[in-house]
């Protein structure tokens, strides 16, 4: 009976707190909701200010079978002398273009090359962008507020450039197929489809060159090697080796990229084919969080409240 009549008074004590900050958030709920309102206003001043975002991709097959192939042994002897006749092991082209993307000395040069830190930050770009309603006057407006800062140098520009691009550029394998997407994001569509051309063909051709001119001098040792050898058995298997490396080098020749093959190039984004920014859901979270923290802001005052109150009453008491 004891432990009924105190489950019982507990329900009512939580019966009580309920009601007691069910009418503290009345007492305030004009208040909460004019903050929330104040809240959501910004956050539709902040989406509209923001310029639709597009995306440019190509698809790209990996070219494994396009690689020569030796004999097991052969493979490991080469293995062991450090040549890559493309019996595996080494990096694919998804490894490859992620580091290439994320060295900083690589994607410099490919930013000067290119001028992006120029094209990046033209007022000719921003002639594309798209905005909600058609309305861009709020970005201009605050356009003009961050262009009133000192102009930054050509090195910072660059850094600040580099930086960008290693989040505009994605490269990423399907695990499945193995097919490999590469995309660029910007609010020009016409820049993501050019940072995406560009920076396949720049990087594909740093990977082949780099790859074919150790290749070329391994196929020079090769040679060498034959020419000095009057071992039969041993002339047949570097000169196995040293074909094996002319073959890498004809099929590298014979592609437009090296080690993939292009099943789509990229296209310009349609206008209404966006990818970001999700205006609606900036807004609606916006005015969820402003009624949560509104309502917690209220019940906050009414604690500072009530400490007020009890250190009043014990001064009063002393």
């Amino acid at each position: 009976m004891e432990n009924i009549h105190n489950n019982t008074q507990q329900l009512e004590e939580d019966e009580i707190d309920l009601r007691e900050l069910a009418k503290t958030i009345g007492r305030y709920k004009w208040k909460i909701l004019f903050f929330s309102i104040i809240v959501t206003g910004l956050a539709v001043v902040f989406a509209l200010s923001k310029p639709n975002e597009y995306e440019s991709a190509t698809l790209l097959m990996p070219q494994e079978n396009a690689k020569p192939s030796i004999g097991g042994g052969l493979a490991a002897l080469a293995g062991m002398a450090g040549v890559d006749v493309g019996s595996g092991g080494n990096p694919g082209p998804e490894e490859s273009f992620n580091a290439l993307l994320n060295n900083y000395d690589f994607m410099k040069e490919f930013a000067l090359q290119h001028q992006l830190h120029v094209k990046l930050n033209s007022s000719e770009s921003e002639k594309n962008y798209q905005f909600a309603l058609g309305y861009d006057g709020i970005y201009k407006i605050l356009k003009g507020e961050n262009n009133s800062t000192s102009e930054v140098s050509q090195e910072e520009l660059l850094f600040n450039t580099v930086q960008s691009l290693e989040k505009i550029i994605v490269v990423a394998a399907d695990k499945k197929s193995g097919i490999l997407t590469m995309s660029a994001k910007h609010n020009d569509p016409y820049m993501a489809q050019y940072l995406v051309e560009s920076f396949l063909k720049y990087a594909s051709d740093f990977l082949k060159q780099k790859d074919m001119k150790d290749n070329a001098k391994q196929i020079v040792y090769y040679n060498d090697a034959i020419s000095k050898t009057s071992d039969i058995a041993l002339k047949v298997k570097l000169a196995e080796l040293a074909s094996a490396l002319i073959q890498k080098k004809v099929l590298s020749d014979a592609n437009e990229f090296y080690n993939v093959k292009q099943f789509t190039k990229p296209q310009i984004a349609y206008v209404k084919d966006k990818v970001g920014p999700k205006r609606a859901l900036i807004v609606v979270v916006a005015f969820v969080t402003s009624f949560i923290l509104g309502i917690f802001g209220v019940f906050f005052i009414e604690f500072l409240k009530g400490n007020k109150e009890e250190e009043s009453s014990k001064d009063t008491l002393v």
